[in-house]
């Protein structure tokens, strides 16, 4: 009997429900985190005076499956 072993291809990306997905394969949770600061700046910029944010979180992808941040993940 052979073991093989599975390695879980894991990526990070922002998504929301209202402003839609940022689509990008982050290798990291801090790049993703980057990504969904940008987007906000950029909505808060294009609304001076506006109470305008984005709804992005970051989400990590196992397996092709979302899954919320561990706590781990969160503390990077």
């Amino acid at each position: 009997m052979t073991m093989t072993t599975t390695t879980k291809k894991t990526y990070y990306t922002c998504v929301a429900d209202i402003c839609g997905d940022c689509r990008v394969k982050h290798r990291s949770v801090q790049a993703a985190d980057q990504c969904c600061s940008k987007h906000h700046r950029q909505i808060q910029r294009g609304n001076p005076g506006g109470g305008a944010y984005s709804d992005r979180v970051v989400v990590a992808v196992e397996d092709g499956i979302r899954r919320r941040l561990t706590d781990d993940e969160q503390d990077c």
